[in-house]
């Protein structure tokens, strides 16, 4: 028993060296390995979820931008900043865009901040080490996501708004895994300025909010005990979140506003991936595999976290 334990001692020997609240550099995990997981039953849940992409080091490829951009402040993009023989035409154009979003009856849109809960039971970047966590804990079937920060790889569990509720898995995980601790991903607030001519803004930060609440309300479902799962209500909260999604691709689409390209790019990737993700939740559940459904909502919730933090402080 001992033996056992000490395999997962000193797996989080980093945990000094990370901010409160673990909130910069994570990255982003992606559903390319829906369709095969579908069609593919007979494999571990170590293969399962690996083939979903949350734990490996593939990414959604988010593209980096200025908040300026979103005002009309920025330049485009790089080629457009280092071409210097643009058409007097063009640059009107964008000046008089300037003025509009930055002076004509501009407001503000705004998206919540929130945090997530969770239980980091290693910090490492050895792949060896990594691939002893995934195995023990597909054997105990306790649901995870592992995101890469500064090149480590930092596998947490339990995901939850409440931090009691993560806690109250604290100890069970300390007889295999003695270094784990409770942490809170913080996810700040996000702030758009726009005018009449852009209201779509408003919109879509209105149902990010929705997709916000939404991920509390599957919360609320992994907090309670996994054998006493209402299916019929799980359903009803996953619909209801590819309809969010629905709406907010729909608004995305509809952005024609050049400052907003990286922006609207960035959002449509990442809806893309949690509409993925809450399709194949509605298939584990009915599997009875709760470990794997929960995981994936950890994987959403931090796929946001990461889009949100693609968009550049000024």
């Amino acid at each position: 028993m001992n033996k056992r334990r000490n395999i997962y001692r000193g797996m989080n020997r980093r945990r000094n060296h990370i901010s409160k609240g673990i909130t910069v550099g994570l990255v982003v995990v992606v559903l390319a390995g829906g369709a095969f997981f579908i069609k593919k039953s007979d494999f571990s849940f170590t293969e399962k979820i690996s083939s979903l992409n949350i734990f490996n080091k593939k990414e959604l490829g988010f593209k980096e931008f200025s908040y300026k951009d979103l005002l009309g402040k920025g330049d485009d993009s790089k080629k457009e900043a280092k071409t210097e023989d643009k058409s007097k035409d063009k640059e009107v154009k964008k000046e008089q865009e300037v003025s509009n979003v930055s002076n004509e009856n501009a407001k503000v849109a705004t998206v919540k901040d929130w945090g997530i809960y969770s239980i980091q039971i290693a910090a490492i970047d050895n792949e060896e080490e990594l691939k002893q966590i995934q195995n023990k804990l597909s054997e105990l079937k306790v649901p995870f996501s592992t995101v890469e920060v500064d090149k480590v790889q930092k596998v947490q569990t339990y995901p939850s708004f409440k931090e009691e509720e993560s806690r109250k898995n604290l100890e069970t995980l300390k007889k295999d895994f003695p270094d784990a601790f409770v942490t809170k991903l913080e996810i700040p607030m996000l702030s758009l300025q726009y005018t009449e001519k852009y209201s779509y803004v408003e919109s879509i930060c209105g149902e990010l909010n929705n997709l916000i609440t939404n991920f509390e309300e599957e919360s609320k479902v992994w907090d309670k005990n996994e054998s006493n799962i209402d299916k019929e209500n799980y359903k009803n909260i996953i619909n209801n979140r590819i309809s969010i999604l629905d709406k907010i691709e729909k608004n995305a689409k509809d952005i024609d506003y050049d400052g907003m390209k990286g922006f609207k790019e960035n959002l449509l990737k990442y809806t893309e991936s949690v509409k993925d993700k809450s399709k194949n939740s509605m298939e584990m559940v009915e599997k009875d595999q709760f470990n794997i459904s929960e995981s994936l909502l950890m994987s959403s919730m931090q796929g946001y976290y990461s889009f949100i933090n693609s968009i550049k402080s000024i």
